[in-house]
């Protein structure tokens, strides 16, 4: 009796496994074929975790498993891109970036001129790209940030740009790379853009911190690029040239810029007001970038004024602030040129 018990009584997973045998391989294909569909967005999501500051050994030995979705973006010049780049990089001018507005120059495109520009380049929302830039890494770091207030999920940066890479006598080649156009959709991320208005509302608030990125000498209105001279109402200083060092390549014949780590970073913030909101301003929005992609590599948002000093200073209707500067201070001559 105890034997034919144990024949006919089977685990009650067992049970409803056989009886339902049909529901259960069902619930099975659906749940992978859904797995599947969901991976791409869960490899993406993944990636988007990594680190946003590639160094060169990292960047080729991606290359070495030739991934079809990493896009490579040189920002240089069209004659400094065909004198030897990286391979698979695609040339992207920076230029093409900046459009004028009420004589403002190096406005942010529009959102139909991104999509043209992107479209006709190859680029896919799955792509991951990795920004790079010549002498002045200011070139890279405005271009991930226009590649993500447009929504672009994935975007990175080479530190110390192509001199770093031939600093490290990684591969150079010379052919125009070129991918079959693509259709791309844009998605604006508003958080990422402060308006002038929006910026002047922000002179008043409590919780929004507004940075300015320019060298000292033009904070405290020694030196101006625009038309007047000093900064915005209530604006802190920290000069973006802090943000950069030198000393990565020290026997490198000309000076090559790669970022300071996070926690030097922090250090400089430690100095500024807490704030739940910032904004950032320069003088045309590529100093400011800079400042940008480091508060991203802590994972923060935060948005560039991009109209910044050239716009702000040229409305006499805004008012501007001429702080005291501390004791002693001389006007600096700085090592980093601004090309903006």
């Amino acid at each position: 009796m105890h034997e034919m018990t144990k024949q006919r009584i089977r685990p009650v997973w067992q049970q409803g496994l056989k009886t339902n045998s049909k529901i259960t391989y069902y619930f099975l294909s659906t749940l992978s074929f859904a797995l599947l569909l969901a991976l791409p967005s869960l490899l993406q999501a993944a990636e988007q975790k990594q680190a946003l500051l590639l160094q060169p050994s990292a960047l080729h030995q991606a290359l070495q498993h030739t991934p079809n979705n990493l896009i490579i973006i040189d920002t240089r010049t069209p004659q400094a891109y065909l004198s030897g780049h990286i391979p698979t990089a695609i040339n992207l001018p920076i230029d093409q970036l900046y459009r004028t507005v009420d004589h403002i120059k190096k406005r942010i495109i529009s959102p139909l001129t991104f999509q043209q520009l992107v479209e006709k380049i190859g680029l896919k929302k799955s792509d991951s790209v990795v920004f790079y830039a010549g002498y002045n890494p200011l070139d890279a770091t405005r271009a991930l940030w226009t590649f993500e207030f447009y929504g672009h999920p994935v975007n990175r940066i080479l530190d110390g740009g192509f001199p770093a890479w031939e600093w490290e006598t990684l591969p150079v080649e010379k052919k125009i790379n070129q991918r079959p156009p693509s259709q791309y959709t844009v998605k604006i991320n508003p958080k990422r853009l402060a308006s002038k208005f929006k910026t002047l509302v922000a002179t008043q608030s409590t919780n929004t911190l507004i940075i300015d990125a320019r060298p000292q000498s033009d904070f405290y209105g020694f030196t101006t690029r625009g038309e007047r001279s000093g900064h915005i109402p209530n604006a802190v200083n920290l000069d973006f040239s802090k943000l950069f060092t030198t000393s990565k390549y020290p026997t490198s014949s000309t000076n090559i810029s790669t970022f300071i780590d996070t926690e030097q970073f922090k250090k400089l913030l430690a100095k500024l007001p807490q704030k739940s909101q910032i904004i950032l301003y320069c003088n045309a929005g590529s100093e400011a970038s800079a400042l940008y992609f480091s508060f991203r590599q802590m994972n923060q948002e935060v948005s560039i004024y991009d109209g910044s000093w050239l716009e702000w200073s040229a409305d006499e209707t805004l008012p501007i602030a001429l702080n005291q500067p501390p004791k002693n201070f001389p006007p600096q001559t700085y090592q980093m040129e601004l090309l903006e």
